[in-house]
């Protein structure tokens, strides 16, 4: 079975589209003393003009790596931009399918790639949707074909950017020092977007209507940038999808510290009497001489499964204070956002936890009782007891002691609402408390290409595939409903990009009326609901209070 799942996988991410075919036209760009030369691909009867691999920063190897983003000095006389950009670097053997494709990976990797409509001018300025992508801080990259942007810009008129930036110990490891002062993948995306603001009016792009959009992690930093001084002004709107900036995950510079010890031992950078807390510029130092693929296969030696190792960390320039707090307080750099999740974001995150129970595709009938479910849980706050009656409160209520396939729905649902739905909840409420105009929508349609198991219903990340268009471009791979909820969803994304409402009829979310948005549903059926997942985000709302509160 894992077998004939792998195939489909490499098949779906390395699919070329049937309907994009090469044009014998060059487009270039004149960008101050430079000239950058694309590729014209034609989608159906529509032409987008294509750049791949822009460096739009100094490669953080040598003496940068670790460091914050360097801005790029000096631009090539003529550059083609026509190939893939390589991965930032992440373990190659890594099992997952979501990232199967990051073939090619490289320390130098701050590249961006943009998809513009062939009538984008200076005279005709297109709005700009700026990805960012997801993957726990650790994975994936803008070479995966999914993030294509040729669907998106021929459908939506809209001009396309997508950002690599540096990824688990490179993008996100601190010492306390200027040789790592941490948040380098944070930087990066800032400097990513710092070039497209300066630059992409070169590209027929309107600067003053730039969107952040990210899924997942990439959500996150989308959340980030919105309470980051510094992003002030690089962008007009926000869409997150699936993650935002108040997570009940704890951010704790101690835990970096512990997992960066562990790997500077595991290539004698360090010892149990060296210690990176006690000669943190030396220890530092000898791990930037470390190959850069002994590293990668180290950090995930010791944490293969883990998507909490190296994340973002606050009280510098970039995010001087916790998220968290700067929500509560209602501190947000723009006015409109576009915020949603998918039905069932808790199971894609169990089974990659737990493949040993769950199996890599969810296709091991585990059965688990109630006191291992909440196990599964509780791991992923055990520095948060008082969470502890909450949980089970979540968990357990009106299922049988002895119905596994109900617990183990109850276990994946409990941790998307923790992790992810109700943060989101909760961040689009503040938004609109502090007079934001805020949409919500509610993905509920099990993709046909799926490799989950069925159980895991409409997993996080199911979604991405629509917004890129992937039902146009890999036809034969989808039925033919999809391809309208994709057009649906092309439309939406891209008429906020525009103009900052996904339609005409869409109301607006608020903390008196949390009205969502269904997509993905058969036509005919119920458009709109009410705070998805209620009960649950008013049981959990108290701790992201507190936890917002209580942070200094």
């Amino acid at each position: 079975m894992r077998k004939k799942i792998l195939h489909f996988l490499v098949t779906f991410f390395t699919t070329n589209t049937l309907l994009v075919n090469n044009s014998t036209c060059v487009p270039q760009i004149r960008l101050r003393n430079s000239l950058i030369y694309g590729k014209t691909v034609k989608f159906g009867e529509r032409e987008v003009n294509q750049y791949l691999s822009i460096p739009y920063a100094e490669p953080p190897v040598g003496q940068f790596r670790f460091k914050k983003t360097v801005p790029l000095c000096h631009f090539p006389q003529e550059f083609k931009a026509v190939k893939v950009p390589p991965a930032c670097l992440q373990y190659r053997e890594n099992p997952y399918p979501t990232y199967i494709n990051s073939s090619q990976k490289s320390e130098d990797c701050l590249y961006l790639n943009i998809w513009t409509p062939a009538d984008a001018s200076s005279q005709i300025r297109k709005a700009v949707m700026f990805w960012i992508h997801g993957g726990s801080f650790r994975f994936d990259s803008i070479q995966n074909s999914l993030y294509s942007g040729v669907v998106l810009a021929a459908f939506g008129d809209i001009i396309v950017v997508t950002v690599n930036y540096r990824l688990g110990l490179f993008g996100f490891f601190t010492s306390g020092t200027e040789d790592a002062p941490g948040n380098a993948g944070l930087w990066d995306v800032l400097e990513g977007l710092k070039w497209v603001k300066r630059n992409i009016a070169c590209f027929g792009g309107d600067p003053t209507r730039i969107t952040i959009i990210g899924e997942s992690a990439g959500s996150k930093v989308v959340g980030y940038l919105s309470v980051s001084p510094l992003a002030e002004g690089l962008y007009s709107r926000q869409i997150m999808q699936s993650g935002a900036p108040v997570s009940l995950e704890t951010e704790n510079r101690s835990q970096n510290l512990v997992l960066a010890q562990e790997i500077a031992k595991e290539v004698n950078c360090a010892n149990d009497t060296y210690k990176i807390t006690d000669h943190p510029r030396l220890v530092t130092r000898c791990l930037k001489r470390v190959d850069a693929e002994v590293l990668v296969k180290a950090e995930f030696r010791l944490k293969p499964n883990s998507s909490s190792d190296f994340l973002p960390q606050f009280g510098d320039e970039i995010l001087p204070e916790i998220p968290k707090k700067a929500v509560f307080e209602g501190n947000f750099g723009c006015k409109e956002l576009f915020i949603g999740n998918n039905q069932d974001e808790g199971s894609l995150g169990l089974v990659l936890s737990h493949p040993d129970v769950f199996g890599f595709f969810g296709e091991k009938n585990a059965e688990i009782n109630q006191t291992f479910g909440a196990h599964l849980v509780e791991e992923k706050f055990h520095d948060q007891p008082d969470l502890k009656s909450v949980i089970q409160q979540s968990l357990f209520t009106n299922v049988s002691t002895n119905a596994s396939s109900s617990i183990r729905h109850q276990v994946h649902t409990t941790l998307g609402d923790l992790l992810i739905l109700c943060p989101d909840e909760y961040y689009a409420k503040k938004r609109a408390e502090m007079g934001g105009d805020v949409y919500f929508y509610f993905f509920v349609h099990r993709p046909s290409t799926s490799p989950w198991a069925p159980w895991m219903g409409v997993s996080h990340f199911d979604e991405v595939q629509f917004v890129f268009g992937q039902p146009y471009i890999s036809p034969e791979l989808y039925q033919a409903g999809e391809r309208q909820i994709s057009e649906e969803m092309i439309q939406l994304w891209s008429n906020f990009v525009k103009t900052g409402k996904p339609h005409r009829d869409w109301p607006l979310y608020s903390e008196a009326d949390p009205v969502f948005k269904y997509l993905g549903r058969e036509y005919g059926a119920e458009k709109y609901g009410k705070g998805p997942h209620k009960c649950n985000c008013e049981l959990f709302r108290p701790f992201f209070e507190q936890l917002s509160k209580n942070k200094s």
